[in-house]
């Protein structure tokens, strides 16, 4: 099952979307595009 996961993402059509904090690279599928290892927050720093 792995494999064929990776083979329908290299299959995909790649993305670059570019933000004022930098390009993000992601493909596209038939219905959406995929993004991974977006960061969209400040990790906690002391006691919570």
């Amino acid at each position: 099952m792995l494999v064929f996961n990776a083979q329908c993402i290299c299959a995909s059509k790649p993305v670059i979307v570019h933000t004022q904090y930098g390009d993000v690279l992601g493909y596209q599928t038939d219905s959406a595009r995929v993004f991974y290892g977006i960061p969209f927050a400040r990790p906690p720093i002391g006691t919570l």
